[in-house]
């Protein structure tokens, strides 16, 4: 059997997930099979085939992917808001501070 490098890498990772994780793919998995057999009605007693079987776990990978996507968004935004609040903005350079800067350069020339 040759398999692509991609697939390896799915299986070997799928090897290394925590049992969170494992259990999190696992829902995912289940409810995307019941979802197909809600979807067949009175054919809800066949067994799945094949492609029942492709159609659940590819469903279950996107539905994931997307979560993660969002999780990873939701990450994002909350890092920027720690690096804006976290960040020296200096406030608006005024007419007044203008004068005072101005001042004190005409008494350190005149000395």
């Amino acid at each position: 059997m040759m398999c692509r490098e991609s697939y390896c890498d799915f299986v070997s990772g799928f090897a290394t997930l925590s049992p969170y994780e494992l259990e999190h793919l696992s829902d995912n998995v289940l409810v995307k099979f019941e979802e197909l057999l809600a979807d067949r009605g009175d054919n809800a007693k066949l067994p799945l085939s094949i492609q029942d079987i492709k159609l659940g776990i590819t469903r279950a990978m996107r539905t994931i992917q997307i979560e993660m996507a969002e999780h990873c968004m939701v990450d994002a935004q909350r890092k920027l808001e720690k690096a804006r609040a976290e960040t020296y903005t200096p406030r608006k350079v005024t007419e007044a501070d203008i004068q005072q800067i101005s001042s004190k350069a005409k008494l350190t020339t005149a000395k």
